[in-house]
């Protein structure tokens, strides 16, 4: 027996996931400009700011676009939740695994401290995001198959 059950696709708006991820890099810049005004006259202060950006922000910006791909299962949906999971945390945790085996220079900066407080601001932003735009509910997009029937059975 063939299953004809139809799936409908579940989709986000455009517009809100750009604008996620303009408010992500906002949030991103506003971290690095306060990191930076903290630690900007200690030695390898900026380059410490740089580099706890540049873990954070692409696994963010990456999560935060690849949350909002359109699905049309409840197991496309798992997968993809924990593939944002994986994409927002695998660059931060292995540079922070990194800064934590280095040696220490006796006058330096350890940056692992900035790394996490940028992770953790765009973490927030992104939690918030989905919180607010949850509320808004999805989109189905309209099946072509199952536009013409009612949903009454035959």
């Amino acid at each position: 027996m063939a299953d004809d059950t139809t799936h409908q696709r579940v989709t986000r708006p455009t517009g809100e996931t750009l604008a996620g991820g303009a408010l992500l890099l906002v949030v991103a810049a506003s971290v690095a400009g306060w990191q930076w005004a903290m630690v900007r006259d200690l030695p390898g202060g900026r380059e410490a700011v740089a580099f706890a950006i540049a873990a954070t922000l692409p696994g963010a910006l990456l999560g935060w676009t690849t949350a909002r791909l359109p699905f049309s299962s409840a197991a496309t949906g798992a997968a993809n939740g924990l593939a944002v999971i994986l994409l927002r945390v695998a660059l931060p945790l292995a540079c922070l695994a990194w800064l934590t085996k280095r040696p220490l220079e006796p006058d330096g900066f350890r940056p692992a401290g900035l790394l996490v407080a940028a992770y953790l601001a765009l973490l927030a932003t992104d939690v918030g995001l989905h919180v607010c735009l949850r509320k808004t509910g999805l989109r189905q997009a309209p099946n072509p198959v199952s536009a013409g029937r009612s949903r009454m059975a035959d």
